[in-house]
Protein backbone atom coordinates (compact mmCIF):
# COMPACT_ATOMS: atom_id res chain seq x y z
CA UNK A 1 0.00 0.00 0.00
CA UNK A 2 3.06 2.38 1.00
CA UNK A 3 4.68 1.51 -2.72
CA UNK A 4 0.72 2.96 -4.34
CA UNK A 5 1.05 6.06 -2.53
CA UNK A 6 4.98 6.48 -3.15
CA UNK A 7 4.22 6.08 -7.13
CA UNK A 8 1.21 8.05 -6.96
CA UNK A 9 3.08 11.04 -5.53
CA UNK A 10 6.19 10.52 -7.82
CA UNK A 11 3.39 9.94 -10.58
CA UNK A 12 2.07 13.54 -9.56
CA UNK A 13 5.45 15.34 -8.86
CA UNK A 14 6.39 14.33 -12.05
CA UNK A 15 3.35 15.44 -14.03
CA UNK A 16 3.57 18.58 -12.32
CA UNK A 17 7.29 19.66 -13.22
CA UNK A 18 6.35 18.68 -16.86
CA UNK A 19 2.91 20.87 -17.09
CA UNK A 20 5.07 24.00 -17.28
CA UNK A 21 6.26 22.70 -20.69
CA UNK A 22 3.31 22.38 -22.00
CA UNK A 23 0.97 24.92 -20.39
CA UNK A 24 3.67 27.72 -20.83
CA UNK A 25 3.10 29.27 -17.33
CA UNK A 26 4.18 29.30 -13.79
CA UNK A 27 1.33 28.13 -12.10
CA UNK A 28 -1.42 25.34 -13.49
CA UNK A 29 -5.04 25.17 -12.30
CA UNK A 30 -5.52 22.68 -9.78
CA UNK A 31 -8.14 20.44 -12.30
CA UNK A 32 -5.45 20.50 -15.13
CA UNK A 33 -2.56 19.09 -12.88
CA UNK A 34 -5.04 16.41 -12.00
CA UNK A 35 -5.64 15.80 -15.58
CA UNK A 36 -2.08 15.51 -16.37
CA UNK A 37 -1.62 12.86 -13.73
CA UNK A 38 -4.16 10.91 -14.47
CA UNK A 39 -2.19 10.59 -18.27
CA UNK A 40 0.77 9.32 -16.17
CA UNK A 41 -1.14 6.85 -14.24
CA UNK A 42 -2.54 5.97 -18.09
CA UNK A 43 0.57 5.45 -19.84
CA UNK A 44 1.29 3.50 -16.39
CA UNK A 45 -1.41 1.07 -16.43
CA UNK A 46 -0.60 -0.04 -20.09
CA UNK A 47 -4.23 0.45 -21.73
CA UNK A 48 -4.00 2.22 -25.01
CA UNK A 49 -7.86 2.88 -24.43
CA UNK A 50 -7.35 4.72 -20.68
CA UNK A 51 -4.25 6.50 -22.04
CA UNK A 52 -6.31 8.08 -25.11
CA UNK A 53 -9.54 9.05 -22.47
CA UNK A 54 -7.10 10.68 -20.28
CA UNK A 55 -5.02 12.28 -22.98
CA UNK A 56 -9.10 13.52 -24.36
CA UNK A 57 -10.10 14.47 -20.96
CA UNK A 58 -6.81 16.77 -20.51
CA UNK A 59 -8.06 18.79 -22.91
CA UNK A 60 -4.45 19.39 -24.05
CA UNK A 61 -3.21 18.14 -27.41
CA UNK A 62 -2.11 14.78 -27.99
CA UNK A 63 1.59 15.60 -29.64
CA UNK A 64 1.97 18.31 -26.88
CA UNK A 65 1.54 15.71 -24.09
CA UNK A 66 3.72 13.18 -26.33
CA UNK A 67 6.44 16.35 -26.67
CA UNK A 68 6.08 17.62 -23.04
CA UNK A 69 4.81 15.42 -20.34
CA UNK A 70 7.21 14.12 -18.32
CA UNK A 71 6.65 11.69 -15.68
CA UNK A 72 8.77 10.62 -12.95
CA UNK A 73 11.24 12.81 -14.60
CA UNK A 74 10.82 10.85 -17.70
CA UNK A 75 9.07 11.49 -21.27
CA UNK A 76 5.86 9.35 -21.25
CA UNK A 77 7.71 7.20 -23.94
CA UNK A 78 10.72 6.45 -21.63
CA UNK A 79 8.37 6.22 -18.49
CA UNK A 80 5.85 3.38 -20.21
CA UNK A 81 9.05 1.63 -21.09
CA UNK A 82 10.82 2.06 -17.57
CA UNK A 83 7.10 0.34 -16.22
CA UNK A 84 7.24 -2.50 -18.69
CA UNK A 85 3.94 -0.96 -20.33
CA UNK A 86 4.77 -1.46 -23.79
CA UNK A 87 1.24 -1.29 -25.46
CA UNK A 88 1.13 2.62 -24.23
CA UNK A 89 4.95 3.14 -25.24
CA UNK A 90 3.93 1.97 -28.58
CA UNK A 91 1.28 4.44 -28.61
CA UNK A 92 3.14 7.23 -27.43
CA UNK A 93 5.85 6.31 -29.84
CA UNK A 94 3.19 6.28 -32.97
CA UNK A 95 2.29 9.53 -32.23
CA UNK A 96 5.69 11.39 -32.35
CA UNK A 97 6.55 13.42 -35.02
CA UNK A 98 9.56 12.34 -37.10
CA UNK A 99 12.77 13.74 -36.70
CA UNK A 100 14.29 15.39 -39.86
CA UNK A 101 16.78 12.72 -39.57
CA UNK A 102 13.93 10.14 -39.70
CA UNK A 103 12.42 11.91 -42.64
CA UNK A 104 15.72 12.22 -44.71
CA UNK A 105 16.27 8.34 -44.00
CA UNK A 106 13.02 7.86 -45.95
CA UNK A 107 13.81 10.03 -48.99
Amino acid sequence: MLNIKCLSLSLFLGALVSVSSIAQANQLSPSLEKKLVKVCEAIQSNNRFKLHRAIKNSGVDKRQIVKGLVCNGMDGESFALSVNATVTAEFLASNKKPSKEQLARKS
